[in-house]
């Protein structure tokens, strides 16, 4: 089965994955962004989008994924699941799409116990 992510993920349109994106629960937006099952077969959205060259896409699943959010049970952040599913993001990110690098690492600056000059 298509979800709306799968959806949007096939028909390359960025606007259509934040709307998809939009429409999951924050619990399990994570997830989905990271990673999806078509036909019996697990895509991994991040790698395909970067060796695709759709960086429009993994722009936005990455500001989705590493955007804190939270609701009245509790705080989501996919910085751990980014990393349990891609291990070697930061690699690939510099190899094949050093330009959203910016992106990737403002999403951990949230997390940084380090951060300087803002």
């Amino acid at each position: 089965g298509r979800n709306l992510v799968s959806k949007a993920l096939a028909t390359n349109d960025a606007q259509e994955l934040r709307a998809a994106l939009a429409l999951t629960p924050r619990r399990k937006r994570a997830v989905a962004a990271l990673e999806i099952e078509v036909d019996d077969t697990v895509v991994l959205p991040l790698t395909w989008t970067i060796e695709e060259g759709q960086f429009a896409m993994t722009e936005v699943l990455l500001h989705d994924v590493l955007s804190i959010r939270g609701d009245r049970e509790a705080y989501y952040y996919g910085r751990k699941i980014l990393w349990q599913k891609h291990p070697r993001i930061s690699y690939l990110l510099m190899e094949k799409a050093p330009k959203l690098l910016p992106t990737f690492l403002d999403g951990h600056m949230w997390s940084s116990r380090q951060a300087e000059l803002n």
